[in-house]
């Protein structure tokens, strides 16, 4: 049976049994779904799934349900007589590509996966596991919420943003949450104080129920007449971890490479936990704060996952990059600067998840396949090894994992950021950047490495290590060993391409691939996903307003397309918000798409999302 009234999905998931505390770990690395005995102390099963495990959800008949992120589907299982026994498969159901999160209606009768590649969300009938709809959101959604009058809530990856849509009524468009923040610091630039910031890392989001400020005080008798609206007992929010970023000022050249300099305020990389009023359908949370301290060894740059303690009404975030977990006050404007206490976990974070009744905190380690067994209240930490076996165990993989997602390492950057902080699990942040060459937008890499040397947008690295090199000495590191660099280019070079998004109309996308051929976009853009490996300058097609020189060496590399309908915005620059955009401008020259009908373009798009 599952533990509690936990209704959002979570690499690690809690169940009873006969008095005993078991957890579901969804392990990726082992492509597998392991049973661990925290009672014991101990792992007691282990069951192989077909794909990669992102997240699971025990339901109230002790079924689990996983989504597969590099599939199209999400699997139910159901536990055997004992739990030394594998899971059974009981059936699968399809849904758009890369399933991320899953939630669960406060009735237990409607389940939400959210789909990273297809940027969608699914409902389901919990019973039947029936398909009742599904709606679309903007790019890189992840995670997902019931809250409010039973509205569903999405955290993305990329945009200050979170989407709100109608589980009764999917083909509804969704609503946005505005998280972007101003600066609050009184020692920042002026033209930083009142621009608005974009934002990143939103994997997750949660509902915290939370006392009102008095609430246990006695309460005064209203006076005679009209009686006072009914106060609410309770304060439901949704706080939302995530990353506050300052591009800088893109309309000019700039001193430093991607965003402004580090300063005494608030840096261009600012975590937060933004709060939203579900009811409201609003953002409560306006600036995003200087810290209290110059420790960047402990800022959570890279949150992931999260869970409440209602008990307590604290807030248990898990960071990445410096493997802690953060227990924050939940009734603070902004819970991240609100940090009561920290514990080291397992490297790669993953999930976590609260047994109240222990009084304890369950965190996944999914680098080393470990489960963190953490004491909130008294007694002892412990650290339980899974020893799982590994489809991998490429010692230079696991270095270069460990690097890409490391912040606060200063031979890569001097201000602390990771790789993975702009580059979201190989992806991108949807970011535009300023520079000294002008705004460059941040560049996808899962699935776009091999064959597109050299690299960089002006094709001035010849190989992924000097690449690397190259980035970290702009970024103010550049000091890491070669055997480092070698690991985390092989470490890139092996991230797969996001599954493929289902093609919908194949017809349209056979029309769109012999417009792409007959108006010469192949020609740089070889077998459609590929790339030319040549430099082109654009000013006679695209003018580009910072560009010095139209000579070949200040020219711009072919991009390869793979996956391209993830990655916006478009350009080297981000001018165009959607390749329906891009095709559409009268001012290009590349392909002149402005010039196909409508229905022309409508096609080669839809060629483009099926690469």
């Amino acid at each position: 049976m599952a533990e509690g009234a936990v209704r959002q999905g979570s690499s690690v998931a809690l169940a009873r049994k006969d008095e005993a505390l078991y957890a579901y770990i969804a392990d990726p690395d082992a492509q597998a779904i392991h049973t661990v005995d925290l009672t014991q102390g101990k792992p007691v099963a282990s069951t192989a799934v077909e794909g990669t495990p992102e997240q699971l959800v025990v339901l109230e008949d002790g079924r689990v349900i996983v989504t597969l992120s590099d599939k199209r589907r999400i699997e139910v299982f159901e536990p055997g007589d004992s739990v030394e026994q594998s899971l059974t498969s009981l059936c699968e159901r399809e849904t758009p590509a890369g399933p991320f999160a899953l939630a669960l209606s406060p009735d237990g009768g409607t389940l939400a996966v959210t789909s990273t590649v297809a940027a969608s969300v699914s409902f389901f009938e919990t019973a039947s596991l029936r398909l009742v709809g599904a709606s679309s959101v903007p790019r890189s959604p992840r995670g997902v919420l019931f809250a409010g009058d039973n509205k569903v809530f999405v955290s993305h990856v990329a945009g200050a943003q979170v989407s709100v849509v109608e589980p009764s009524d999917p083909a509804k468009p969704a609503m946005n949450v505005d998280l972007r923040l101003r600066v609050g610091s009184p020692v920042s630039a002026v033209d930083q104080l009142e621009k608005p910031r974009t934002g990143s890392q939103a994997y997750t989001l949660v509902s915290v129920t939370t006392q009102p400020a008095g609430s246990g005080e006695r309460k005064e008798s209203p006076p005679s007449g009209t009686a006072p609206p009914h106060a609410t007992e309770k304060l439901e929010r949704i706080v939302v971890p995530m990353v506050s970023v300052d591009p800088g000022d893109t309309g000019r050249r700039t001193q430093f490479y991607y965003g402004p300099p580090p300063s005494r305020g608030v840096p261009k990389q600012a975590p937060v936990a933004a709060v939203i009023d579900p009811y409201a359908q609003q953002s409560l949370s306006t600036h995003v704060l200087a810290r209290t301290g110059d420790n960047d060894a402990t800022e959570c740059a890279l949150p992931r996952a999260a869970a409440f303690r209602a008990s307590t009404g604290t807030l248990y975030v898990v960071c990445r990059g410096n493997d802690l977990m953060l227990e924050l006050d939940a009734r603070s404007a902004d819970p991240m600067r609100a940090v009561r206490r920290r514990w080291p976990v397992p490297p790669g974070p993953s999930g976590v998840a609260i047994a109240e009744a222990e009084g304890r905190a369950i965190v996944f380690g999914a680098f080393h396949g470990q489960v963190a067994s953490i004491a909130l209240d008294s007694g002892t930490d412990r650290t339980i090894d899974i020893d799982a076996p590994l489809k991998n165990d490429d010692e230079e993989l696991f270095l270069g994992r460990s690097l890409f997602y490391r912040t606060n390492d200063k031979r890569i950057t001097a201000d602390g950021v990771a790789c993975a902080s702009c580059h979201p699990d190989g992806g991108d942040d949807g970011v535009t950047w300023s520079t000294p060459e002008g705004p460059r937008q941040t560049l996808m890499l899962a699935g776009r490495l091999h064959g597109t040397a050299p690299y960089g947008w002006t094709r001035r690295q010849g190989t992924l290590t000097q690449y690397i090199y190259d980035t970290s000495a702009r970024l103010g590191g550049g000091k890491l060993l070669q055997r480092d660099m070698d690991s985390l280019a092989k470490y890139l070079e092996s991230m797969p391409s996001p599954p493929a998004i289902e093609q919908g109309d194949a017809a349209m996308v056979v029309t769109g691939m012999k417009l792409f051929l007959a108006r010469g976009c192949a020609e740089c853009h070889v077998g459609g996903d590929g790339t030319d490996n040549t430099s082109h300058t654009f000013e006679k097609m695209t003018p580009d307003p910072f560009a010095s020189s139209t000579s070949a060496e200040n020219g711009f590399d072919t991009p390869a397309l793979r996956s391209v309908s993830l990655s916006a915005p478009y350009f080297h620059d981000g001018r165009y918000a959607s390749l329906g955009a891009l095709l559409a401008d009268k001012k290009s020259q590349m392909g002149s798409t402005a010039s196909l009908t409508d229905s022309e373009r409508e096609a080669l798009e839809a060629y483009l999302g099926s690469l």
